[in-house]
């Protein structure tokens, strides 16, 4: 696709012999992985396109794989549902209506990839570089509803704790994708 910008980061899944990656401009792609054959290509509308191009990034390291469907986190901070085995749109939420504040407009946006984990999707944030407070939460794969009733903060609100005596204000994004520890 010539939209597919420079700059891509993907973490590759393979789940039941498909291959799914994405590209920068958070387009998703299903491959076979033995033939290497296109099985599907998602991508964003034009209109959603071009919000991306607000943040200044164009980065999107990945998909969680579970329950018959394909997530991914969009640029615009959205986390979106895929059929897996057709690639069509099932459902796609904005973060804000779940975590105040998690727009373009304060800094946020999202490159990570998703992690699927026993029913739920869980996401972590990014722009600590344009000084947002960094997170991990978690939607129900089912429905992309919140599994959690707020997010975990990586760093306290602004003026409080560590951060009441520091000219700095945010960071401690959680770019990469979330581990889960079995354990605990």
């Amino acid at each position: 696709d010539p939209d597919v910008k420079n700059g891509n980061q993907c973490y590759p899944v393979v789940v039941d012999g498909v291959l799914y990656i994405t590209t920068a401009g958070n387009q998703v792609f299903a491959f076979d992985s033995v033939t290497g054959n296109q099985i599907w290509h998602w991508k964003p509308s034009a209109e959603q396109a071009a919000t991306f191009s607000k943040s200044g990034i164009i980065a999107n390291r990945g998909v969680a794989v579970g329950e018959g469907k394909v997530f991914m986190l969009t640029v615009d901070n959205q986390l979106v549902s895929l059929d897996q085995k057709t690639g069509k749109l099932n459902k796609m939420v904005p973060l804000s209506e779940s975590v105040e504040g998690v727009t373009l407009e304060n800094g946020y946006y999202e490159t990570t990839a998703p992690v699927y984990y026993k029913g739920n999707v869980y996401i972590g944030s990014s722009g600590s570089d344009n000084g947002v407070r960094g997170f991990v939460h978690a939607y129900k794969a089912s429905d992309l509803s919140p599994a959690w009733d707020s997010p975990f903060w990586t760093v306290p609100p602004k003026g409080q704790d560590w951060l009441a005596n520091s000219k700095y204000n945010g960071g401690g994004a959680v770019w990469n994708p979330p581990a889960i520890d079995e354990e605990t």
